[in-house]
């Protein structure tokens, strides 16, 4: 866990879900602010269904608070990487 990414989730003014979800990535983030939490456990961990952690999540790419990079092994795709957007100004995000 990344108390950096946790004080920073914390200062976003967001509605509920959305809040939950950033949380809940900051809560997995490594020192640069990456997570790699399925969808399925990112869920199970807001108290969301899948849905409404899918759509926190395509709200909160919009805002640019986070990005998401899909990983595909050779297997298929594996779990999505979170890259937390802690480097921009806090002044000027949402």
């Amino acid at each position: 866990m990344s108390f950096q990414a946790m004080t920073w989730a914390i200062k976003k003014e967001r509605p509920c879900q959305q809040k939950m979800v950033l949380l809940m990535l900051a809560n997995y983030a490594d020192a640069q602010g990456k997570s790699y939490p399925s969808m399925g456990v990112l869920s199970k961990n807001c108290g969301l269904s899948m849905s409404q952690t899918r759509k926190s999540v395509v709200e909160l790419e919009k805002l640019k608070l986070l990005r998401r990079y899909k990983r595909i092994r050779s297997y298929g795709q594996t779990s999505n990487t979170f890259t937390l957007s802690l480097a921009k100004d806090d002044d000027a995000l949402p």
